[in-house]
């Protein structure tokens, strides 16, 4: 983990606080850190507050102590981590695991795009209607609709209603998608309380559509 900071463009001094001194020392804990929480790390550490031992303090006229100067860390690596943490949790969208070995800058750059498309959302009201002398016609129009609508960790809500629940066989490389929606879709998670409230969600959907009509 350390490596993987050093990676993103911490320093070695940088990257060993994180891990022995702040305690984010594995995927896990990276992964669960919020924007905010970030910040505030970063923060932390380079302004640290207290005080230590003045390395010229045998000088006369010296003080015992300095103000602690903290590690110095770069805007540019901070928004790395941000984007690291992102695309670690992206990951558990997508049901792939990830070693530290992985968080490179290359491999975090590719969601950008998703993160910011996602930070744009906002759920649609438009909901599709029912023509019951077209039901094919219908159930695709439902279909694309919950693929435009967002979950609860930002999964297209189509996921809930995969006909196949099954991972595909390995190897499964991202490469065999069209889009990273595909992807999500395809191999998001059907177990846990996400997807529970994002089957609630769709179940909402489905009652709004449907409520005003005889089906």
């Amino acid at each position: 983990m350390r490596q993987a900071y050093v990676r993103l463009g911490f320093t070695q001094a940088a990257a060993l606080a994180i891990t022995d001194v702040q305690g984010v020392d594995s995927i896990e804990e990276l992964r669960m850190l919020k924007d905010a929480e970030i910040a505030n790390l970063c923060k932390v550490m380079r302004r640290p507050g207290g005080t230590i031992p003045n390395p010229n303090a045998a000088v006369a006229g010296q003080p015992a102590t300095l103000p602690n100067p903290g590690i110095p860390i770069s805007l540019t690596a901070e928004n790395r981590l941000v984007l690291a943490a992102y695309w670690l949790r992206h990951r558990v969208r997508i049901s792939r695991d990830v070693q530290p070995a992985e968080i490179t800058r290359a491999n975090i750059r590719t969601v950008i795009e998703l993160r910011d498309s996602e930070a744009e959302y906002v759920a649609s009201t438009d909901y599709p209607t029912i023509n019951d002398k077209d039901w094919p016609k219908t159930i695709k129009a439902i279909s694309e609709f919950l693929r435009r609508q967002l979950g609860k960790t930002k999964i297209p809500l189509a996921y809930v209603i995969c006909d196949t629940v099954a991972l595909p066989p390995d190897p499964d490389p991202s490469a065999n998608y069209a889009t990273v929606q595909d992807e999500m879709i395809r191999r998001a998670p059907h177990v846990g309380p996400i997807y529970a409230t994002d089957n609630s969600k769709v179940w909402d959907i489905m009652a709004e559509i449907c409520r005003e009509h005889a089906c």
